[in-house]
């Protein structure tokens, strides 16, 4: 992500057309922080259309440059000149390192910053010690051993 953070800040576009029966999440927000294009053509009506639909949609989709996708491309992104698919929903949820299924709420490596759905003692990626916060349940014991101010 790192990456696509900084082609945002140069203004380079990502697209992405993903041939498979399931999206990618990573191109997914890659493409959308971008401004680029992404697209998942249903694999069943590829072959549908006859022979050469698929480059057809290709050259007509992502040939274009940005300077002809937007009207302003030096001064910031403005209205588009073509009309380009735009994705309709993207989950910026992250993914669990371990499982690759995206989480609401997860455990992160304070080294590597890798995250886990489960909390995890050793992280697998770094291989560093991951040091726990102590529960509610230890700060009531620390109240209760201090002693009390007059």
């Amino acid at each position: 992500m790192n990456s696509v953070f900084s082609f945002q800040k140069i203004m380079v576009m990502v697209d992405s057309l993903v041939i498979s029966d399931q999206d990618c999440g990573l191109l997914q927000q890659a493409c959308d922080i971008t401004h680029g294009v992404y697209l998942r053509p249903e694999l069943d009506t590829i072959g549908q259309t006859g022979d050469g639909a698929l480059l057809q949609w290709m050259l007509s989709v992502y040939l274009s440059d940005k300077f002809t996708r937007l009207r302003d491309a030096e001064k910031g992104w403005s209205e588009p000149l073509l009309r380009l698919p735009k994705s309709t929903h993207v989950d910026y949820r992250s993914s669990c390192f371990k499982t690759a299924r995206p989480l609401d709420v997860g455990f992160v490596c304070s080294v590597c910053l890798s995250i886990f759905a489960e909390a995890v003692f050793v992280c697998p990626t770094c291989e560093s010690k991951i040091a726990m916060a102590r529960g509610p349940t230890a700060a009531k014991k620390r109240k209760a051993t201090a002693p009390a101010k007059k």
